[in-house]
């Protein structure tokens, strides 16, 4: 049990940096791109397919980042609940090996594993929204800086 932990932390100390990148770089051009589109449906967009075409196209990108950020809160939000749950299992009547180890396993689960996005900002439903607020301030800003 105590090696599986080990492997666990492993893992997650190995592909944190590389989610870490990607996502931040992810999440900056979803800024961006969120808010050219949004320039571009109000200044560009004479029909009503280029207008359908364009919200299509806001949707798509928002459903790009939207799935990391739901999964990554669900597993931060799982772990913590890891502890109670090692907890209710049936410990005490298990040898005293098992017991030790799971006191291991329980101190290392009580830290919540957060995966950040460019080691600045975790990677969450609320980040999501904080990136949805930023992409429309710089619309709202150019929109009035264009007229």
């Amino acid at each position: 049990m105590l090696q599986i932990c080990a492997t666990l932390n492993l893992y997650f100390d190995c592909i944190r940096p590389v989610i870490s990148r990607t996502i931040s770089q992810q999440f900056i051009i979803t800024g961006f791109v969120l808010c050219l589109t949004g320039i571009s449906l109000t200044t560009f967009a004479s029909d009503a397919a280029q207008i359908l075409f364009t919200v299509i196209y806001q949707i798509a990108i928002l459903v790009e980042i939207f799935p990391c950020c739901w999964f990554v809160n669900v597993l931060m939000h799982e772990s913590d609940y890891l502890t109670t749950a090692m907890y209710s299992c049936n410990w005490y009547t298990q040898n005293l090996k098992f017991r030790k180890t799971l006191i291991i396993f329980m101190q290392r689960s009580q830290k919540t594993n957060v995966i950040l996005a460019g080691n600045l900002a975790p990677i969450t439903l609320q980040t999501f929204l904080a990136i949805i607020r930023f992409s429309f301030s710089m619309f709202t800003l150019l929109n009035n800086m264009n007229e």
